[in-house]
């Protein structure tokens, strides 16, 4: 039997770790204003010091997306990350298109002949493989973070 100060605690959050309930209660869930689009696209453009005038490429598929991601009912620190994912992917999305603008041609001078790809199971070592690739010079290997993060 529970004393009587003690607060009740349902079998669901119980079964949640204490870093997440820690976090969830700490982290105030976004408000209407934070996810508006105009909002979330002036914190990407801020995070990588953009033009306020910059174009956005497929603003109406951005614009649905803040829309339903404000229309999720997540926990605070969820709600939280959530928009930290969007305003991330939007930066770097923004920041492609500006290098882009600014370098577009001299990278459309650069012709890709025949391009090849490595590709692995996870453990198979792949990466071995791309390793003793990019050692020759001739051929340029991205890492798995340049992937994510051009």
């Amino acid at each position: 039997m529970a004393s009587r100060g003690a607060p009740q605690l349902s079998a669901h959050t119980m079964r949640k770790s204490l870093p997440y309930n820690v976090l969830n209660r700490t982290t105030a869930k976004p408000t209407e204003a934070q996810w508006e689009y105009d909002t979330v696209l002036k914190d990407a453009i801020a995070r990588l010091d953009l033009p306020e005038d910059i174009e956005v490429p497929q603003e109406d598929a951005w614009k649905h997306l803040v829309k339903a991601a404000a229309d999720k009912n997540t926990s605070n620190y969820g709600g939280y990350l959530l928009r930290e994912k969007i305003v991330h992917f939007l930066s770097q999305r923004l920041g492609v298109e500006e290098a882009y603008r600014v370098h577009g041609d001299e990278i459309e001078k650069c012709r890709i002949e025949m391009p090849f790809f490595v590709l692995g199971l996870p453990r198979a070592n792949a990466m071995m493989g791309t390793h003793v690739i990019a050692r020759t010079g001739c051929v340029y290997c991205p890492t798995q973070q340049d992937t994510f993060a051009p």
